[in-house]
């Protein structure tokens, strides 16, 4: 006989699993209960449960199916759940989870993805939130397509006001300071910097990590593997936890396989795994990316490593030519690099990966 549907039993369940792939399988599971039951609260409890799994501790694109479910559940139950967890701001911030992995998935359309914003721009406007955190959408539209388009997106993030949606105010300053090292002017990136590093502006979880990141990537594009060290060594304690931080991996791939073999072919086989089933194109550039420069420049040209038989070059003997590796992952970052810029009508990832090339090293 099935038992009946209790949502605060199975939560409680649920949320004593490991954050990533246990909790979203079995908030799936859930998220089918909940729908057969009929249990609006829970349907959309466990879609946002689900949705903020796949965006801070697995593969946020995920989220676009799931955020697309709950909009459809919200819209044909206005004012969502009597119980205020899922209310007009939790809808808003569902419909931005689901939004935010667009840029970096180069197989939807702009014109999807530019209908993706529009409607988000007509739920903002409907309940008078979340102005702000729609021009940092803006922003990650033209972020890897128009390097100027994006700066004035940002500084129009930057002059709207902060209300009860907004962002993490320490993450949008990692944004400055990432876009402005993009753009060579190291002064305004400081000036960025400085209110996170003086702790005026109170960090997030993942904020430091980012911007640890933005730093190592542009001292390892100027050619600075010495500036770039004590970034990576910042990076490699708090930036390899879960398959969300495959693209932190894939920095700290590029820099020690620049000066640390061994440890690079370490970190290497042991985060190779959360390539598998990746959606979010972007990560998987970044960690391409890195293990090309991880193989390029291995001291060695056969390298001994034990990677998991779903590798499509997986050998029994775990022995592997190094050159071989690397022409593989190259192939694989530019392939996805060419994707985005075919897409978004720009360079910005050729140039990207032409700046990790030997010439640079």
């Amino acid at each position: 006989m099935t038992k009946p549907f209790d949502g605060e039993v199975l939560d409680e369940v649920i949320q004593k699993l490991s954050d990533g792939a246990p909790k979203m399988t079995a908030l799936l599971d859930a998220i089918r209960r909940a729908d057969e039951a009929g249990e609006l609260y829970w349907r959309l409890a466990f879609r946002w449960d689900y949705l903020c799994q796949a965006t801070f501790h697995d593969d946020p694109s995920k989220a676009i199916p799931v955020a697309a479910e709950y909009s459809a559940i919200y819209e044909e139950n206005p004012g969502g759940s009597p119980m205020t967890k899922h209310s007009k701001e939790a809808y808003l911030m569902a419909m931005e989870m689901g939004i935010d992995p667009a840029a970096r998935l180069p197989q939807i359309p702009l014109e999807q993805y530019d209908a993706m914003l529009e409607k988000y721009r007509e739920l903002t406007r409907r309940y008078g939130l979340g102005e702000k955190n729609y021009q940092w959408q803006r922003y990650f539209r033209w972020e890897f397509a128009d390097q100027d388009q994006a700066l004035q997106c940002l500084q129009a993030a930057w002059e709207a006001e902060r209300d009860a949606l907004s962002d993490c105010e320490a993450c949008e300053h990692v944004r400055a300071v990432r876009q402005y090292l993009r753009a060579g002017d190291r002064e305004m990136a400081e000036r960025y910097t400085k209110p996170l590093v003086s702790y005026r502006v109170s960090p997030c979880e993942s904020s430091f990590q980012n911007l640890w990141q933005a730093y190592l990537d542009d001292a390892m594009d100027r050619g600075d593997w010495e500036a770039a060290v004590p970034f990576a060594e910042k990076l490699q304690k708090k930036g390899n936890r879960d398959r969300g931080d495959l693209s932190y991996v894939g920095s700290l791939l590029r820099c020690w396989g620049r000066g640390n073999t061994d440890q690079a072919l370490s970190l290497f086989s042991r985060r190779l795994e959360w390539t598998f089933d990746m959606w979010d194109q972007k990560w998987l550039y970044d960690f391409y990316k890195g293990a090309w420069v991880c193989f390029r420049e291995a001291e060695r040209e056969q390298v001994k490593l034990r990677l998991p038989e779903r590798f499509p070059l997986y050998r029994e003997d775990g022995v592997y030519s190094a050159p071989e590796l690397a022409e593989w992952f190259y192939r694989q970052a530019a392939d996805i690099g060419g994707r985005f810029d075919r897409r978004n009508g720009a360079d910005y990832f050729s140039k990207n990966l032409a700046a990790a090339g030997p010439e640079r090293m």
